[in-house]
């Protein structure tokens, strides 16, 4: 079963992950821990680096 996920807006895109950091924990978080495959997380982009 495939996730739908909303356009992102203006300026963000989607990354997918399979761990990431905490920023305040520290803690490295693994998506299947939580009976997942990835994380999706929504990222600001800076279109100035890209050109």
């Amino acid at each position: 079963m495939s996730h739908k996920y909303p356009p992102a807006p203006e300026g963000y895109e989607y990354i997918f992950v399979t761990h990431y950091k905490h920023a305040k924990t520290g803690k490295t978080l693994y998506a299947k821990h939580y009976g997942k495959k990835v994380f999706c997380l929504l990222v600001p982009i800076d279109r100035a680096s890209k050109d």
